[in-house]
């Protein structure tokens, strides 16, 4: 399988090796894992204070947002796009993502039954999507494999019988 490791700090370099990945796929030759090295700002939670790195890193580090430096990129580029353009965008993506922890935050407990619901599609099941069970709507423009076949999910990416045959052909045991 093809493989790839990508500046994840570099909105255009991303987009470049995306882009490129997708043609490959597209044409049939596989699948692409791509590696998207970044810089994580924070602690790995609100309990970690990200003590085993100096302020200092983080701070140099911080110059490589990919964000700003999008921004200062499309600012020079000349694209027609002002501060108050990205301004205005960022507003807007503040309220979006305050709606969504609002409705999050308002939102009952699922119980223990929802937790495990939509998570394992058993065989001759109905394999319903979460956006349509959640929205109500029906989606028609799920992705595709390049055979054309459908995305399913599966509990068994390699079925037990035919595992435990392929180990006994090759002389492993389990």
């Amino acid at each position: 399988m093809r493989g790839e490791a990508v500046d994840g700090m570099d909105a255009l370099k991303m987009y470049e090796a995306v882009k490129d990945a997708a043609e490959y796929c597209r044409a049939g030759k596989g699948p692409v894992l791509m590696e998207a090295n970044t810089y994580r700002f924070r602690g790995h939670s609100m309990a970690d204070p990200a003590n085993y790195r100096s302020k200092q890193e983080v701070e140099d580090e911080r110059r490589n947002d990919p964000i700003p430096k999008l921004r200062e990129y499309a600012l020079k580029q000349g694209f027609g796009l002002t501060d108050a353009d990205f301004e205005s965008i960022e507003e807007e993506e503040k309220r979006t993502v305050d709606a969504a922890v609002k409705f999050a935050d308002e939102s009952p407990e699922p119980s223990v039954e929802e937790l495990w619901r939509d998570t394992i599609v058993e065989p001759g099941e109905e394999d319903v999507r979460p956006r349509e069970r959640v929205l109500g709507v029906k989606v028609t423009n799920w992705p595709k494999y390049p055979s054309g076949q459908e995305l399913k999910v599966t509990w068994d990416l390699e079925p037990r019988a035919e595992a435990e045959a392929a180990d006994k052909k090759a002389g492993l045991s389990r």
